[in-house]
């Protein structure tokens, strides 16, 4: 099922990329990585890649005028401060969030520290942003889903007041501090993972500046894209933009590498296992950030009756 379901996917995917960009994209972007890699390659090395460097060129090919416009521009390397907000958003607003979500919202609160929490949901979120018109409509006739209006809400809110954006789904294990460094991310860093951060930063916990050369990037970057086009031509939009900013803008590079929180199992931690207190103690002291999901079904006891890693986490 699951193999049907990506296949269908993945057809939807070619037929928008066709009907907004056109067979001529819809070969750069998508059946020349295939042939390269299937035919010519012989299925050898990693397809993802020839993907990941076709989607990227065709996005500098069509943001080479805002990415001039950002090469005139420094980084602002004002520290976060001690006040600045986190931004966290949950659409239905705290009432409608399960039960991991509700715990991953309570242990932000509980060490957020000075940085006061602003929970941003359906009914408030227009207190804080203003969103171009086209954008807004496209999000109520479902073009842009709530998960790529929350990519460009967080570049909107990180420029206009600064601050952090956490995702829902984070356990913080412990206190942070932040306060002194002009921005903030996390990683895995690990470098094979089949994504476009490379296991370099997480756009789902970031944070920096009002008025930082990334975040008003970014912003423009995916308003532009919109203003374009009518068709997401991938999920990950925001990585792609990120990496684009990472490899031609050196002083963003500089931020990225030198004020990401490593944290090594931040997206691999198992939830349904029977919970070890000398094995679970070591990641949160090697992690003070976890990246959790709610989609999964959580179980408080495992399959032999032992409580769970998850049960554990509910218990905090």
């Amino acid at each position: 099922m699951n193999t049907l379901k990506k296949i269908k996917s993945y057809y939807s995917e070619l037929q928008s990329i066709q009907s907004d960009w056109g067979l001529k994209t819809l070969y750069k972007l998508r059946l020349k990585p295939l042939w390269i890699h299937y035919i010519i390659n012989g299925g050898k090395g990693d397809r993802l890649d020839l993907e990941f460097e076709a989607l990227t060129d065709y996005l500098i090919n069509d943001n080479q005028e805002l990415i001039n416009k950002y090469q005139q521009k420094d980084s602002n390397q004002t520290p976060i401060g001690e006040t600045a907000p986190i931004w966290v958003c949950w659409w239905q607003g705290e009432k409608q969030m399960p039960e991991l979500v509700k715990q991953c919202y309570k242990l932000l609160k509980k060490y957020s520290g000075t940085h006061p929490v602003k929970l941003l949901t359906k009914n408030n979120y227009q207190e804080y942003i203003k969103l171009p018109p086209r954008i807004i409509m496209f999000f109520q006739i479902g073009i842009i889903t709530i998960a790529q209006l929350s990519d460009i809400m967080r570049m909107y809110l990180i420029s206009t007041y600064g601050g952090i954006w956490i995702d829902s789904t984070y356990w913080i294990t412990r206190p942070f501090n932040i306060s002194s460094e002009p921005f903030i991310s996390v990683k895995s860093g690990n470098k094979y993972e089949p994504f476009i951060p490379r296991g370099r930063w997480a756009g789902n916990f970031i944070g920096g500046t009002k008025g930082d050369k990334y975040f008003c990037f970014m912003y423009e970057a995916l308003v532009n894209y919109w203003n374009k086009h009518e068709h997401l031509i991938d999920y990950f939009l925001i990585d792609y933009f990120t990496l684009i900013a990472y490899n031609h803008f050196p002083d963003i590079k500089k931020q990225i590498d030198l004020y990401t929180c490593y944290c090594p199992n931040l997206t691999t931690l198992k939830m349904n296992i029977p919970y070890n207190v000398s094995n679970l103690k070591e990641i949160i002291e090697k992690n003070n950030f976890l990246k959790l999901s709610w989609k999964w079904q959580l179980h408080r006891q495992s399959n032999d009756g032992s409580p769970t890693v998850y049960n554990y986490f509910l218990s905090l």
